[in-house]
């Protein structure tokens, strides 16, 4: 599909080099080409996104589920905020051109669209690096608190038979006192002369 769009302007002769790098001739026949191999395209998915995530509010509202109890859906939320961000711009760019008497955006309006397009992939991996460690974190600590009620258990079950062991081993150490205890009084004994 996004081969098809980018031969249809270069079958047709309308790429050139437009100041800062190459992309589809400004011409009246160029902007309509920019528009319809590119810029509808981006409206179009915007529009599926907003219906998409709609669907999935309206789906978590009528099955009364929380966000919070759904952290990565509520992060992945920002995905399309990032992607009308970064492309609102350009969009709005390129709308200027078309509408604009003189087909020139302003210098501020162009320095808006080349920094939000050019920070686009790093906004995306900085969310997906912060899902990701949201995601460790996560994990890292269910295993902590599984190993942890493991731990616990193995505890408690050591204690209770050291407990069922303990009268026992008190009883078999009394008799071993005991006996060293009634040994030295027997010896004592032994050693009297009036026994």
């Amino acid at each position: 599909f996004a081969a098809i769009n980018a031969l249809i302007p270069t079958a047709m002769g309308w790429y050139e080099n437009t100041s800062g790098w190459c992309f589809i001739s400004g011409s009246k026949s160029g902007v309509l080409s920019r528009l319809f191999n590119y810029y509808v395209w981006v409206v179009i998915a915007w529009f599926v996104i907003v219906v998409l995530y709609i669907r999935i509010w309206k789906f978590v509202k009528d099955n009364q589920i929380e966000f919070d109890s759904m952290p990565t859906v509520n992060r992945l939320m920002y995905y399309p905020l990032i992607f009308f961000v970064c492309w609102f711009w350009s969009l709005l760019r390129r709308s200027w051109n078309v509408f604009s008497p003189t087909g020139q955006a302003p210098v501020a309006l162009i320095g808006l669209q080349i920094f939000f397009s050019n920070i686009y992939g790093l906004c995306n991996a900085i969310l997906y690096g912060w899902i990701v460690r949201y995601h460790l974190r996560a994990t890292s600590q269910t295993i902590s608190e599984s190993l942890g009620s493991k731990d616990e258990k193995f505890k408690t079950d050591a204690s209770k038979t050291s407990m069922q062991h303990q009268p026992h081993q008190n009883s078999l150490s009394s008799v071993a006192l005991g006996d060293v205890n009634t040994g030295d009084h027997n010896e004592e004994r032994a050693g009297d002369p009036e026994l």
